[in-house]
């Protein structure tokens, strides 16, 4: 079982409509590899895919992401997966050319007190849209350029809409603007309804 796994702080699954999740982006979950019986029944296990960018692929097209496969402990997937941009490929998947371009993005301290990223299900922003999916960063964003927010767009919105339950993806800064967004409309925001 994969080591580095972020923990998500869910109290009920993503995929029934938890209003809000959070994900903490610097711990790795507790190695399973204990001889010890266990007096809990085994956990429920959910396969998922997790979008990275790839070299040299994705240094010529930054919108192209490839998927790697991973086991999810919760039923609170897109917490999980986002949790696992956030921590990066594996060893053996960054030897592969895999890279995370959200991963070391996010600095400085919390304002979700303590979460690196807040997940809020149906909705665009704070306005209810069903199927919408925003991300805030909780800590401020260092990117390295626009092919980098690109990058990063690119990587959690695949990421995301691999659920049946999310179509479109809103991801914001910390203080809640557009990320990547450099005209200072926030367009991100505005509904796609007529």
């Amino acid at each position: 079982m994969i080591k580095r796994l972020a923990p998500v702080l869910c109290s009920v699954a993503v995929l029934l409509a938890v209003p809000t999740c959070t994900v903490r982006a610097s711990a790795t979950w507790p190695s399973t590899g204990s001889t010890q019986p266990s007096a809990e029944p085994p956990a429920r296990s959910y396969p998922v895919r997790v979008y990275f960018s790839k070299h040299p692929q994705s240094d010529q097209n930054a919108t192209a992401v490839f998927a790697v496969r991973r086991v999810s402990p919760t039923l609170a997937v897109a917490a999980f997966t986002i949790g696992q941009l956030l921590v990066g490929p594996t060893q053996t998947e960054t030897k592969a050319g895999y890279y995370s371009a959200l991963a070391g993005l996010l600095h400085g301290p919390s304002d979700c007190g303590g979460p690196a990223v807040r997940i809020m299900l149906n909705s665009r922003g704070t306005t209810v849209e069903p199927g919408t999916a925003t991300v805030r960063f909780c800590r401020h964003s260092m990117s390295g350029g626009i092919f980098d927010d690109v990058r990063v767009r690119s990587e959690i919105s695949r990421t995301l809409t691999q659920f049946p339950s999310i179509k479109r993806v809103v991801i914001l800064n910390k203080v809640g603007y557009c990320f990547g967004d450099l005209s200072g409309r926030n367009t991100c925001l505005r509904s796609l309804a007529p």
